[in-house]
């Protein structure tokens, strides 16, 4: 499947495709000029956003408001 296919059915930016994809969230395959993500890789980067791999502290307002702190 095309890359920006996938990214544009899961609801998200460009932007944060490519975030993604620095970070090693999820790995692609390039044939010439295009970009494509199996569905094994697909199927792993799911596994790995359920075990909770992706998640990351609030900073800023948001984190102050879920500990309890005034906005």
């Amino acid at each position: 499947m095309q890359y920006q296919l996938w990214i544009s059915e899961m609801g998200v930016s460009p932007a944060t495709g490519q975030r993604w994809r620095n970070k090693g969230m999820v790995q692609i395959l390039r044939i010439g000029k295009t970009v494509f993500i199996d569905q094994e890789n697909i199927s792993k980067f799911w596994d790995r956003a359920r075990a909770g791999e992706f998640a990351e502290e609030l900073h800023g307002v948001c984190a102050k408001d879920s500990k309890g702190g005034s906005v």
